[in-house]
């Protein structure tokens, strides 16, 4: 993965886009700190697709032990935003 400083990705904007959507990934620093991250768009909705099932995940865990399912808790919010419309 590459660094590149906010100067840098401001004057060489149309580079490292160029990169990016070549696959590469690059970190943004500011004063040798990492601030942001440039990917292409297919690798961002792959780790919204993974944030997403890891969401999931996590609530199948918490309602292991509830005694809910998952069914039955999509059956109720259906429900309560069709009486709420």
């Amino acid at each position: 993965m590459l660094e590149v400083s906010v100067s840098e990705a401001k004057r060489d904007f149309t580079k490292v886009l160029k990169a990016v959507q070549e696959g590469e990934a690059m970190i943004i620093t500011k004063r040798g700190k990492p601030v942001g991250a440039m990917m292409g768009f297919d690798e961002f909705q792959k780790l919204r697709r993974l944030a997403a099932y890891n969401s999931l995940l996590q609530l199948s865990q918490d309602l292991s032990g509830c005694g809910t399912t998952a069914t039955e808790l999509y059956q109720q919010s259906r429900r309560e935003l069709e009486e709420a419309a």
